[in-house]
């Protein structure tokens, strides 16, 4: 059979990158040691190429080059296969190597259930990516963009999830995490309910602070280390979950992004209004009974309200 050199100079269109994997997978090694798959669309390229060259309706060489190529004429069929093998290694290796990604879109919550046992539910709007190999890491590790109440199995080994700003570390334990980085409070906020969570900034993980079960932390948009959150109610920062609306001393801009998640509208109101400092504690029905209530609760402001095509528009009268 001829060498890999000899083969390539026959086919100049070709990258010998390419062809590497296969013709070492036809050698026997081992799929898994092959070289790390190709771009797909260099893939593609290379299928094509090497179903042109063993298709049967080609068209027939002259006599004279016949009998020139004679000796390749079994290896065509034995790059196809080669071919087929290493583009399935390929498309295995791309597929194990893309992270899962689970969305609640607007107006929904998700519940995701992870392969070591740990259940997640999501907030509207939010988002959690893990790797696809999950449980062969020695460190269980998801990203979340959002906010999301997490009951995680104890396996021995950590669980860390990191937002845009922080990273939080348990052993196994249920905790809310919330982390919206274009909030109106932008930052991460963490409120246990049971367990041992430690919370750090992300470049300061050396000043971690620690919290027992019904305590809370929160690290600043501006990466600073994490502060206690003294005067939070665990049970007010899962109230989501129960389609309550509870929130203690935050700008009104805050809980208007979270109507807008939670029904997929829009609430329109001028920055001062959004910038002022509220508390209210009621239950979920509508999107427009909680822009009511909120417009009532105000009292430094006269606040009234009107229907959008999509939404609302709070402005004071």
């Amino acid at each position: 059979m001829p060498d890999l050199e000899t083969w390539l100079a026959e086919h100049p269109d070709l990258d010998p990158g390419d062809l590497a994997a296969p013709w070492r997978l036809a050698e026997g090694a081992n799929p898994l040691d092959a070289a790390p798959a190709p771009d797909p669309a260099r893939i593609q390229a290379l299928r094509t190429v090497l179903l042109q060259s063993t298709a049967n309706g080609a068209p027939q060489p002259s006599r004279r080059a016949a009998l020139r190529r004679a000796p390749f004429a079994a290896l065509r069929p034995w790059m196809a296969a080669a071919a087929c093998l290493v583009l399935l290694v390929a498309a295995g290796l791309f597929f194990w190597n893309t992270p899962v990604t689970v969305h609640a879109p607007y107006g929904e919550t998700a519940r995701v259930a992870l392969p070591d046992g740990s259940q997640i539910q999501l907030n509207s709007g939010s988002t959690l990516t893990y790797a696809r190999r999950f449980t062969d890491a020695a460190t269980r590790r998801v990203q979340l963009q959002g906010e999301a109440f997490f009951d995680v199995a104890k396996t021995g080994g950590p669980f860390v999830i990191e937002t845009f700003n922080a990273r939080i570390a348990v052993l196994g334990t249920s905790f809310n995490v919330r982390a919206w980085p274009n909030d109106g409070n932008a930052g991460t906020l963490v409120a246990v309910q049971t367990g041992l969570v430690e919370v750090a900034a992300k470049g300061h993980p050396h000043e971690a602070l620690r919290l027992e079960p019904g305590e809370a932390a929160r690290v600043a948009a501006t990466f600073d280390a994490p502060t206690p959150e003294a005067n939070l109610d665990p049970a007010a920062a899962t109230a989501w979950r129960e389609d309550r609306f509870v929130f203690v001393n935050q700008p009104l801009g805050v809980m208007f992004d979270e109507i807008e998640r939670r029904f997929g509208i829009e609430i329109k109101a001028p920055e001062k209004i959004r910038q002022y400092p509220h508390n209210i504690g009621t239950k979920v029905t509508s999107a427009e009974k909680l822009v009511s209530d909120l417009c009532g609760s105000v009292t430094a402001f006269k606040l009234r309200y009107r229907a959008m095509a999509n939404g609302f528009e709070v402005f004071e009268q």
